[in-house]
């Protein structure tokens, strides 16, 4: 759509182009010709000065109309509309020379005026240019310390997790990178892991759901000339994971789920993958007590987790630090 129509639309005109001319309607009675070739500044102008009769334009909001100023100017940093609540202001682009420079040092005292109240001021901010989209002294920054803390710690967080993305997609030796912008997950796989029939399903399934509930998971290499070496899948967020899939979810079966994973020496987090649903927490919390209790053999088959993860149909339904 032309920036000229965005304009009118907004302000409830329809300009009609009918080859030489265009017409301006006013509250739909009032019709105004103009050639053409006309500025659209022009045509704003008039629109504008139409409008002043609506009740509520602020008066010292209607005290700015018309000012031009080089896009240089300090007072474009404080004073791009919109300059308070509701306001209905725009700027738009001319041509330089075209219309008289406007006093720059009584733009800005107009511009002062018309945001002199306390609630006000936080409209001196021109977001585009400072690349914020609040000014330093919103509201919106007034929240607890405690959230403030969780947002930086998720901001850090989304930070590193590109920069691994952009590592990994430099990688030649890592395929299927890739980056949810919305949850700030990652996910890759190396170029020497294998995917086996059996089992390959499942890792793809955690891997995804973990990709989508905003974690890393990268699946590492395997290399099968390491005699009687035993890989892991690869990192969780930079821990050492081991997935086992299993097609019901029985008490018995995450049992041997969460023993499966402890087979593997080097694993920091278990994922027990669920395709077929069927998991519950009183079932999870039977099963977790009955593995726990296999570090009193100690017969090889126990392994103290740092964290266990449980996939449900594709999604996360629960994880526990141990």
């Amino acid at each position: 759509m032309p920036f000229e129509d965005v304009i009118f639309e907004e302000a409830s005109f329809l300009p009609a182009d009918t080859g030489n001319v265009i017409t301006v309607k006013v509250d739909g009675h009032v019709a105004v010709s103009f050639p053409a070739d006309t500025d659209v500044a022009v045509i704003a102008k008039f629109v504008r000065k139409m409008k002043k009769e609506d009740d509520r334009v602020r008066e010292d909001h209607a005290i700015l109309h018309g000012t031009t100023l080089p896009p240089s100017d300090p007072f474009w940093s404080l004073y791009l509309p919109p300059n308070g609540w509701n306001c209905r202001c725009t700027a738009v682009q001319v041509r330089k020379g075209k219309y008289p420079q406007s006093d720059p040092a009584l733009s800005m005292l107009r511009g002062n005026n018309c945001t002199e109240n306390a609630k006000q001021q936080i409209f001196r901010f021109n977001p585009g240019k400072d690349l914020q989209l609040f000014p330093p002294k919103h509201p919106y920054f007034k929240a607890p310390e405690d959230a403030k803390q969780v947002i930086e710690q998720q901001a850090a967080e989304r930070t590193e997790h590109y920069t691994e993305y952009e590592r990994l997609k430099g990688d030649p030796n890592y395929t299927d990178v890739e980056y949810d912008p919305v949850t700030g997950g990652v996910r890759a796989s190396h170029v020497e892991h294998n995917f086996n029939a059996v089992g390959g399903k499942y890792e793809l399934e955690a891997q995804l759901a973990g990709f989508r509930a905003g974690h890393i998971v990268i699946f590492g290499p395997e290399n099968n000339s390491e005699y009687h070496k035993r890989h892991t899948e690869g990192t969780w967020n930079g821990l050492q994971f081991e997935v086992a899939g299993r097609e019901t979810a029985t008490t018995n079966n995450i049992k041997r789920g969460l023993e499966h994973c402890a087979d593997k020496k080097g694993t920091q987090i278990a994922v027990l993958d669920f395709p077929n649903g069927g998991f519950t927490l009183e079932k999870f919390d039977i099963a977790l007590r009955r593995y726990m209790g296999l570090e009193k053999l100690n017969d090889g088959q126990f392994l103290r987790f740092k964290k266990i993860i449980c996939v449900q149909k594709g999604q996360i339904v629960h994880m526990v630090d141990l």
